[in-house]
């Protein structure tokens, strides 16, 4: 997914380590999603 980023968050993003092609890895089971955000991801 492509996103703009702004503010600080670009800064944010290039301190993190170079570990993944993720920016903040994360594993999928752990993560619970409200019936908004899968709606949104569905669409």
């Amino acid at each position: 997914m492509i996103v703009p980023l702004l503010g600080g968050a670009f800064d944010i993003v290039m301190k993190q380590p170079k570990e993944s092609d993720l920016i903040f890895p994360h594993n999928p089971r752990s993560v619970r999603l409200s019936a908004g955000q899968k709606q949104i991801r569905d669409y």
